[in-house]
């Protein structure tokens, strides 16, 4: 049901209705037999657990109670993305469009797609998927090269931990209470932070003006 169709391992769009982009997925999938299984299952699910009206519920009910402890970022990339009342079709959002939809799009339209694309049984997908692993023999500059991107890639997630862990903390101190907050920054788990993030924690407080956060995460790191 992933909204994901793999097309820059294939050449061509593959179907939707069945994923093969690992290598004993896509050697299964080859067997008639297993594509026939395969039918059953999807179908089964379809018809026990895809349930829309209760999917798009839920949607709702997550984005109502998750919406309040949002900062504002998070609101802007998710803005229309959760959950769409239009409930017809834009053009080019059907089977194969590539468009973005929402999720409520999503769950509304897929056993439909789905449905359209096995009507007369699996489709038929015999395109394997492209090596994940460089089997030429690498120069020794070219090594040097991927060391070099190695290392340019290791900065940047421990610039991203580093980042969600400062939000993460963000998040919990904008809805704690008094005590809450003098119980986290007195914690082992605080204190045990790193100054860098411990430093970040204290300016994004600052920028939201938890005051309370800044007065207490100053006088631990005066200590």
């Amino acid at each position: 049901f992933s909204r994901f169709q793999g097309k820059r391992q294939y050449d061509g769009s593959p179907p939707i209705s069945v994923k093969t982009q690992g290598l004993i997925a896509y050697r299964l999938y080859q067997f008639e037999t297993c594509r026939q299984r395969y039918e059953r299952t999807l179908r089964k699910i379809l018809t026990k657990h895809w349930q829309e009206d209760d999917l798009l519920a839920e949607i709702e009910r997550l984005e109502a109670l998750l919406q309040p402890y949002m900062i504002s970022h998070q609101k802007i990339m998710t803005q229309g993305k959760a959950f769409s009342n239009n409930k017809k079709r834009t053009k080019g959002k059907g089977l194969g469009g590539g468009s973005r939809r929402s999720i409520g799009d999503f769950i509304r339209y897929r056993r439909e797609e789905i449905s359209n694309e096995i009507a007369n049984g699996m489709p038929i997908w015999t395109a394997p998927p492209k090596s994940l692993f460089a089997k030429e023999k690498q120069s020794p500059s070219d090594r040097t090269h991927l060391k070099g991107e190695g290392n340019s890639s290791s900065k940047k997630d421990k610039k991203n931990i580093t980042q969600q862990q400062i939000e993460g903390w963000i998040n919990y101190f904008r809805t704690a209470s008094e005590q809450q907050t003098h119980q986290a920054i007195q914690s082992q788990k605080f204190q045990a932070l790193p100054l860098e993030i411990k430093e970040g924690i204290l300016n994004r407080a600052e920028e939201l003006k938890l005051n309370l956060v800044v007065e207490k995460i100053k006088k631990v790191l005066e200590k």
